[in-house]
């Protein structure tokens, strides 16, 4: 049985405590969620794709939980019918990781996050088919496809990805905790609370000014490009209705 770096890493990694909870939950009652594995059809090798901290514990007290549990019956095996390629694994392990209950906006993001690669190479091979001659193949916008899945507005997303790729640790703490909402957590980055002892100079507040003006900028042409899109979508669907025409005519026999 194989771990694969790659899926591995797109798995949120346990803290110490939580390790030892889900260890000593095993001990007791065995393995409720099963591991799933995948047989991957290139190299013919059995791959975790879900259970990979299972599996640890399972390898550390295999005599115990076999003796107790039937260890080898805790596992799910994933054949090529249900999930043919490495894109449909990773699609499958996204589904897994977002179908976890009670999961806050950050959390969300920062599965999301983890599959990046996936929709950057669904836009590649987007790209790829367009140039090739293919038709009706509408480009894909990874942020706002990640948006989407993440199930936040492209401009939640942006924010998001602000405040969680600066250095502002308390920030991004308070935002996991929910201290704070996404909206407000973003307008503490861009417009800081000075320090006590603190100053702050014209020269940096102007500064400050003109990047939160630069950035309205890019939003208000991202906004006009997309209305632009949807108003072209709109007028295409004119096409398709059927609209009975409320005048009426008159035929008059003329010599």
């Amino acid at each position: 049985m194989k771990i694969d770096k790659e899926l591995q890493e797109l798995l949120p990694v346990l803290s110490v405590d939580e390790y030892e909870k889900l260890e000593q939950s095993i001990l007791k009652y065995g393995i409720l969620d099963p591991i799933k594995v995948w047989k991957e059809p290139k190299t013919k090798k059995w791959v975790i794709i879900d259970g990979h901290n299972r599996h640890s514990i399972l390898q550390k007290h295999i005599d115990e939980i076999d003796r107790l549990y039937n260890a080898w019956t805790s596992f799910k095996i994933m054949y090529e019918e249900e999930l043919h390629n490495r894109d449909e694994v990773k699609q499958w392990m996204l589904e897994q990781q977002l179908g976890r209950r009670n999961l806050s906006e950050v959390e969300r993001y920062e599965i999301v996050q983890r599959f990046k690669s996936l929709f950057e190479e669904r836009a590649k091979k987007n790209q790829s088919a367009g140039g090739k001659g293919l038709t009706n193949l509408t480009k894909v916008n990874v942020r706002k496809e990640m948006a989407k899945v993440a199930g936040t507005s492209e401009g939640t997303y942006q924010k998001l990805d602000k405040i969680m790729q600066s250095d502002n640790k308390e920030l991004k703490q308070k935002l996991k905790n929910r201290e704070v909402s996404v909206d407000k957590a973003y307008r503490m980055l861009k417009n800081p609370i000075p320090k006590k002892n603190e100053e702050v100079t014209p020269q940096q507040q102007i500064e400050k000014f003109d990047n939160r003006m630069n950035e309205i900028d890019k939003e208000i042409s991202s906004l006009r490009i997309e209305r632009e899109a949807l108003m072209c979508r709109r007028s295409s669907l004119f096409e398709a209705l059927d609209i009975e025409c409320e005048l009426k005519y008159d035929f008059i026999l003329d010599k």
